[in-house]
């Protein structure tokens, strides 16, 4: 038998005779299809940017668009699984600084095996036109991702004089990328490379040897019709290079690379229409899918030519199918007989079947401003649409299924069979034996089918769909699966899957045909083997301690492994610390590893602290007694705080005496000498007993700030019935304090106990951002700040036992309710909404998610009313929410008699990891891997006490870094302070700055003073780093660590 694997690419499929000729011999195949699960659905790429893109990229886990018609040359990155940004959009520059144009048609090509993107620019230093790479290995948020530039003009010989570049869209011939190099005003000059045809290989990633070529066209080139839109579109037809230019008149030329010459035949053709208004010119195809010549995008039959230069006769109706385009789109897309086409003239994705002379059924589908269709490379049948939406409009890449015109995420997988039988009519089989569905496996769907198509994906009406049998196979022996369309298609259903939805199904299909050599499927591409192992620095850990994960990726495949991705969500019990560079998320935290090569390793690592166990189970009940209930009172305290010119001011806000603090706000009301956008929040938090809030202001504004702080508060404890009351259950404040280096989102969760909710959400010093969430999670809270640079901040919550404490031999259920809604803030302007909350309960705590400046809420206390201000050109939604608390508890509950613990209660936590990759792994079953720990609510050993550290200089002109650190127990340590990021050119992210040691015995507080390293002591000294990690060891290897500010 001969078996085979393959991970699909782009085919062309081919239409074969449905009945294969007679053979002397035959032989069993079998080959293994991988294909790709279709994106999301709704896909969305939502791109406020004019002129968004033109073509697409694509790896198995992101799509690349460089922005065309811009006069900077920038790329955008969108992931497949969901159509979300990677990142910030990126402005591409060469090494020394300098600009490139994009261009009018700005084509891309990325090679995954090195995670390389290619796009043609013309460099405005030098007036030269060349290929720039973009390294995609580098992380999503790299500003300059710039890998370098090839110069394939001489100085001076590309036009940079208007808003983006003119050289044309790219086309490929096996490895050579061509595209020409169109400067209106200039003869063709092989010497300064205007006017000729470039070609740049990507077998040597440097220029063709004859590049750059001239095409032997005389006279100055005239500047094409509308020529701010840059060159007119190229093509590549049947292996040869169709190029319209305009010089004393406009014409056609051909030039065939198998040659190196312009092609055989009557060539160059004059024709009036050839003026660069509309698109590339498309194929003609036979009914077999070969090519037999082109046409000019212009609807005109009298522009149809064969290979020389001649006229062509076309079927009937071809014109009025592929009608006039628009000169920004792009080459048709071949798929077996058909021609796709994008046609911005009438907004429509057009299709010509050759095989049946007629409009591909269910075509043309409209899709607004659109510019290319472009082939998938991972799935034969899916294609991606590239428009320009605009401020406000809907999707700028939009996939869409090649048979039926709606998206590829339709519900089914589509399986050709053409990528593994090869197109030969003595290839055709004879017969068919089965389907076998290998992943994912049987026991994760309920219940599936396949349906069967012919190879234009219409249904094989005389086959009825077949069940999916237990063992995951289909029988196909006896089905007659080969029709005039050519090779069929299997749709394939998984009902009710009850894992997650696999990343790809893979399918063995075995066939009987001719026994040659030339029918063997093709041979497998080489696999990765990716293990993943997890190790935890330590066996157990007290609250507060930080334990450290170590990942290690290796690839023992014979093949590199692409878009490698360890993906971590920490489970309860423990709070995100830090991570290794390139590693995103606090929650879950997914580290991108890019490319592994074979027989390599690649480790990531990462902190967390753990946090207290949940506390033991709550007694068992005995009866309850629904008419004992008691009473709780909500109210609200405010002050003004006002803040005059430029500066910092800070007031607070005090609840009456046997109340808590659960919320707080600062509300900013008006802004004199300024905009709203100048005030900036830097601290809204519960003061530290819990019984008040503060809020601190930070004005640009060259008048007055008009503002008010204001606190909710909370009774401590009911009101007394029958002789007795309950107090309330809240936690010590959690603080986490953190930091960020630079632009982009942060988020910082804190968790409560099991049995607890979150209040009194807080924030100080905060630096470099702003809040843009401030919500509750189903373990606590979450806030979330855009930053606009480095900074950092300290996040703070207290955590509420949701029944009051026991008193006469009882306790009482509070009932807490949560209030949700969504709003729109108009553009430039501001908004408010409120939340009610019902009859007998009034709100506690308030929440809020929107890129919209909160100006912060009024508690009234049972509505709460939201304010937002919307600074930007487009609408901005925001979220809003209120836990509200009915003011009388829940009956009484009888206790029954429980053992209180004396030990501390202990937990094991178990954290498990995953690794992926978009590159084959025939052995996934060693990439996933645990570490476990034991996490006690005990004191931990050694309690870092400070937030801050001081820098001092001592006599002797050392440099000196104090800390305080608590022993619980007796101890001994060593004591490191760690770089967070790059100071001066000596001192880098991770490097030792200053170290110690010390001893203390139990029960006691001592100042730690660790010793600056010679690099780090002027640095230091002249206060150049102001944040550092302090990382703590004890004698039995237990390590803590925390982030610490220096002062």
């Amino acid at each position: 038998m001969r078996r085979s694997m393959l991970v699909i690419g782009f085919v062309v499929l081919s239409c074969l005779s449905a009945v294969p000729p007679a053979q002397a011999a035959t032989a069993a195949y079998t080959a293994t299809v991988i294909t790709p699960a279709p994106p999301a659905k709704p896909f969305t790429v939502i791109d406020p940017t004019s002129f968004s893109g033109w073509d697409v990229s694509m790896t198995p886990r992101a799509l690349y668009r460089v922005y065309h018609a811009r006069p900077r040359l920038t790329v955008a990155c969108n992931l497949q699984a969901t159509g979300a940004f990677c990142g910030p959009t990126r402005t591409v520059v060469d090494s020394s600084g300098t600009d490139f144009k994009s261009q009018g048609n700005s084509g891309t090509h990325i090679i995954e095996a090195s995670g390389r993107l290619y796009t043609w620019g013309t460099r405005v230093l030098d007036a030269s036109a060349g290929v720039v790479c973009i390294d995609t290995n580098l992380p999503d948020t790299t500003p300059n991702p710039f890998c370098g530039y090839t110069k394939m003009t001489g100085t001076g010989g590309a036009a940079v004089n208007g808003i983006y570049g003119t050289v044309s869209n790219p086309v490929q011939v096996g490895s050579k990328w061509y595209a020409f190099n169109y400067v209106a005003g200039a003869p063709s000059s092989s010497a300064t490379g205007a006017n000729t045809l470039l070609c740049f290989d990507f077998a040597t990633l440097a220029a063709c040897p004859a590049s750059p070529i001239s095409l032997g066209i005389a006279g100055t080139f005239q500047p094409p019709w509308g020529a701010s839109y840059g060159a007119p579109a190229i093509a590549q037809i049947g292996g040869n290079i169709i190029i319209s230019y305009i010089t004393s008149a406009a014409a056609i030329t051909c030039w065939d690379p198998a040659t190196g010459a312009v092609c055989a035949g009557s060539w160059p053709v004059a024709n009036a229409r050839a003026n660069g208004y509309r698109g590339a010119p498309f194929p003609v195809l036979d009914t077999a899918g070969a090519t037999r010549g082109f046409c000019l995008a212009t609807g005109n039959p009298a522009d149809c030519y064969n290979v020389t230069g001649g006229a062509l006769a076309i079927p009937f109706g071809l014109t009025s199918t592929l009608r006039e385009n628009h000169r920004f789109n792009g080459p048709a897309v071949i798929l077996g007989d058909r021609v796709y086409l994008a046609n911005d003239v009438y907004s429509k994705v057009q299709c010509y079947d050759f095989g049946s002379a007629a409009p591909c059924p269910s075509f043309p589908r409209p899709i607004t401003s659109i510019y290319t269709v472009n082939a998938d490379p991972a799935r034969p049948s899916c294609l991606w649409v590239v428009s320009n939406v605009g401020v406000g409009g809907s999707s700028a890449v939009t996939p869409m299924d090649a048979f039926t015109g709606k998206e590829c995420d339709s519900g089914s997988i589509r399986v050709l069979a053409s990528p593994v039988i090869s197109p030969a009519a003595q290839c055709v089989p004879d017969s068919y034996t089965q389907l076998a569905i290998l992943s994912p496996d049987r026991t994760t769907y309920t219940d599936g089918a396949v349906a069967f198509l012919d190879g234009n994906g219409a249904p094989i009406t005389s086959i009825a769909d077949r069940p999916i049998g237990a063992d995951g196979t289909v029988d196909l022996t006896g089905l007659n699966l080969n029709t005039a369309a050519g090779l069929p298609q299997f749709l394939i259903t998984l009902n009710h899957p009850t894992t997650t939805t696999p990343t790809a199904v893979t399918t063995e299909l075995s066939w009987n045909g001719a026994d040659a050599p030339e029918c063997n499927p093709p041979a497998p591409p080489p696999a990765a083997d990716l293990s993943l192992t997890k190790n935890v620095d330590v066996s157990t850990a007290a609250a507060g301690q930080t334990v450290t994960y170590t990942l290690t990726v290796h690839n023992a495949g014979p093949a590199d492994s692409h878009d490698v991705t360890i993906t971590d969500a920490l489970p309860a019990g423990l709070t995100w610390s830090s991570s290794s560079p390139g590693c995103t998320g606090t929650t879950t935290v997914t580290c991108q590893l890019n490319t592994v090569p074979s027989g390599a390793s690649r480790s990531v690592v990462i902190q967390a602290t753990v946090t207290p166990p949940p506390p033991p189970p709550p007694p068992t009940t005995g009866p309850t007694d629904p008419t004992l209930t008691h009473q709780l009172d909500a109210t609200k305290v405010e002050a003004h705080l006002s803040v005059v010119g430029p500066s910092t001011a800070t007031q607070s806000a005090t609840c009456p005496d046997g109340y808590l603090a659960t919320d707080g706000t600062v509300r900013i009301d008006h802004v004199d000498g300024g905009t709203l956008s100048d005030v900036s929040v830097v601290s809204s938090a519960a003061t530290p007993d819990g019984t008040g809030w503060a809020g601190t202001l930070t004005s640009t504004a060259t008048g007055q700030v008009q503002a008010k702080v204001i606190v909710v508060c909370l009774t401590d404890h009911t009101t007394a019935t029958q002789g007795h009351d309950h107090a309330l259950t809240v936690s010590d404040p959690l603080l986490e304090f953190t930091t960020w280096s630079g632009p982009g989102a942060e988020t910082q969760p804190l968790n409560c106990p099991a049995g607890e909710v979150a209040i009194a959400p807080s924030y100080t010093d905060l630096t470099g951002a702003r809040v843009t969430s401030n919500e509750p999670t189903t373990t606590g809270w979450q806030f979330g700040v855009t930053a606009h640079g480095p900074g950092g901040g300290t996040f703070s919550i207290r955590c509420l036992r949701s029944t009051t404490a026991n008193a006469a031999g009882h306790h009482h259920a509070l009932r807490l309710i949560e209030l949700e809604d969504t709003l729109t803030v108009d553009a430039g302007s501001g908004t408010e909404s409120a939340l009610t909350c019902a009859d007998q309960a009034k709100g506690i705590v308030a929440d809020y998610t929107s890129m919209a400046l909160s100006l912060g809420t009024d508690p009234q206390p049972k509505t709460r009313l939201f304010r937002f201000h919307n600074p930007t050109s487009e609408e901005l939604d925001a979220g809003i929410g209120l836990l509200c608390l009915e003011v009388r508890t829940g009956g009484a509950t009888t206790n029954s008699p429980v053992t209180t613990p004396t030990e501390p209660t202990s937990v094991t936590v178990t954290n498990e990891a995953r690794v992926t990759a978009s590159t084959n792994d025939p052995s996934p079953g060693d990439n996933t891997a645990t570490a476990s720990f034991t996490a006690t609510s005990g004191p931990a050993p050694v309690v870092l006490l400070a937030r801050a550290a001081t820098v001092t200089t001592t006599r002797a002109g050392d440099t000196v870094v104090s800390v305080r650190v608590r022993c619980n127990a007796r101890c001994a340590f060593s004591a490191r302070l760690l770089a967070l990021a790059n100071a001066g050119s000596r001192i880098h992210l991770g490097d030792v700055l200053a170290r110690g040691r010390d001893r203390s015995r139990a029960g006691t507080t001592i100042t730690v003073r660790l010793r600056a390293t010679h690099g780090a002591g002027r640095l230091l000294r002249k206060d150049r780093i102001h944040r550092a990690r302090l990382v703590v060891t004890l004698a039995d290897g237990t390590r803590l660590s925390r982030n610490v500010r220096l002062r």
